[in-house]
């Protein structure tokens, strides 16, 4: 069961937002290249090697030595690595499951905020929410000249008004930082969990009143 202690679980997040980090990519690049290297260096005939390694470390005896001590290095990285890699996919399924709520919630929001800037926009037939509410002023004030109201006095009184025709422009602008806003928590460990913890003491504050 995932340790739910708030200092634990932004510890485990941030391992785990290690994973998806420019730092993993770049490790992981090298240590692939270095596996290649390895590969490469047991081809080579072993009276090569060992040659090499006496020159560089001195003697026989010295050769042996160095590579018993990576021979010891290897084996514990190797146990190091693979309960590392144990632990770690066990706590990523535990934190998924946790976090679940918190992950539908977002998704949601996503496809939401993406309908939304749809709606707003329309498409090339001009049938967007902007695009008609500008249409549905000019209606409106054509209705109010005809009916005899002057022009100054019919663009004040007809809607929607110039200032709701603005407050969706200033809606759709703000969707795509919203979209990319919505896209970063999803994809991080750590964003999901301080959202988590924030609905955990929201829901205490309401046990407690």
């Amino acid at each position: 069961m995932t340790d739910t202690n708030p200092d634990n679980l932004m510890d485990q997040a941030r391992r785990l937002d290690d994973l998806n980090s420019p730092e993993f990519t770049e490790w992981l690049g090298l240590t692939r290249q270095a596996d290649r290297m390895r590969r490469d260096l047991s081809n080579i005939r072993t009276q090569g090697r060992f040659t090499a390694a006496v020159a560089e470390h001195g003697s026989p005896q010295d050769a042996v030595r160095a590579v018993q001590f990576e021979v010891d290095a290897l084996a514990q990285r190797l146990h190091e690595a693979t309960v590392a890699g144990s632990d770690a996919e066990q706590g990523r399924r535990e934190m998924k499951e946790l976090l679940n709520p918190v992950t539908s919630r977002l998704i949601t929001r996503g496809r939401q905020l993406r309908e939304r800037k749809q709606a707003l926009e329309g498409d090339y037939r001009g049938n967007g929410l902007i695009e008609r509410a500008r249409t549905d002023r000019e209606k409106a004030i054509s209705s109010l000249i005809e009916a005899g109201l002057p022009r100054r006095m019919a663009d004040r009184q007809a809607k929607p008004s110039i200032g709701d025709i603005e407050a969706l422009e200033q809606e759709l602008a703000e969707i795509p930082a919203d979209i990319e806003r919505n896209q970063d928590q999803l994809t991080s460990y750590v964003a999901r969990v301080e959202l988590y913890l924030a609905d955990t003491a929201h829901d205490d504050e309401e046990e407690a009143a």
